[in-house]
């Protein structure tokens, strides 16, 4: 079978810039954007009512929609680089590697999840089906704290490589993403404080993100394309051999 091969050569590192860019502008647009038109009476908007109507809805889904898509794609990354910490890691007994392996499954679904549950809240929003609205905020918010707790468990246990830095710096945004439990109680006594909670608490996690920089910088993922060739035959017609 003769074949022909493609290789493409992408840079991670550069998703991680592009969510730097595109969070805090879609954040300050559709803040501006209430608070210009007067949408909300609060002195500090919630985020869900901040794209609760046209036009601040239409770009915060638009925005969110891609922070969630980004979000999915570096999650999925960054369990790949753990899994790979993993299988390098000299084990003495194979149960313990796959504990770890399934660890890192979970930890990976939960970050899926409230990646998912990101774009769920920009899609269905507050006025039009608060229910469902409430339920993905929910799930962003959990399942971005179990998200960030297990990944900086698996980066202790199976990366030596991290700077101390780093390591702090994550769990400081772990302790402050646990701010939405401060949200969830304090909106019903003062709204504007809760908006602050809520708002702090969903920065920590695209910020904590934005910190696997380190292990992104010199990690480049190479995807290959093999496409079949045709060949003349000894009667000169072409056959085309399917990979």
């Amino acid at each position: 079978m003769i074949t022909s091969k493609t290789t493409t050569h992408i840079k991670p590192f550069y998703l991680l810039c592009f969510i730097s860019i595109i969070v805090p502008i879609t954040f300050i647009t559709t803040y501006t954007i209430t608070e210009v038109i007067g949408d909300d009476d609060q002195i500090i908007p919630y985020i869900s009512d901040t794209i609760d109507f046209a036009p601040e809805s239409c770009i915060g889904t638009f925005g969110l929609s891609i922070i969630a898509f980004l979000m999915i794609i570096i999650v999925f990354i960054k369990h790949l680089i753990v899994k790979n910490n993993i299988v390098e890691n000299e084990y003495s007994d194979d149960k313990r590697e796959k504990k770890q392996l399934r660890f890192n499954r979970f930890s990976t679904s939960m970050g899926f999840i409230s990646g998912l549950s990101m774009h769920g809240v920009s899609s269905f929003q507050f006025h039009n089906a608060n229910l469902v609205h409430i339920i993905f905020a929910a799930l962003f918010f959990l399942c971005g704290f179990i998200y960030l707790l297990t990944q900086t468990i698996l980066d202790n246990k199976t990366s030596n490589n991290i700077p101390l830095k780093i390591s702090i710096i994550r769990k400081i945004l772990i302790c402050i993403s646990c701010l939405f439990i401060a949200y969830i109680i304090t909106q019903f006594f003062i709204d504007n404080l809760a908006a602050i909670f809520e708002i702090i608490s969903a920065l920590s996690i695209f910020a904590y993100i934005i910190t696997f920089f380190y292990e992104f910088s010199n990690l480049t993922l190479n995807i290959e394309f093999n496409k079949p060739i045709k060949k003349l035959n000894a009667s000169g017609y072409c056959n085309i051999e399917n990979n």
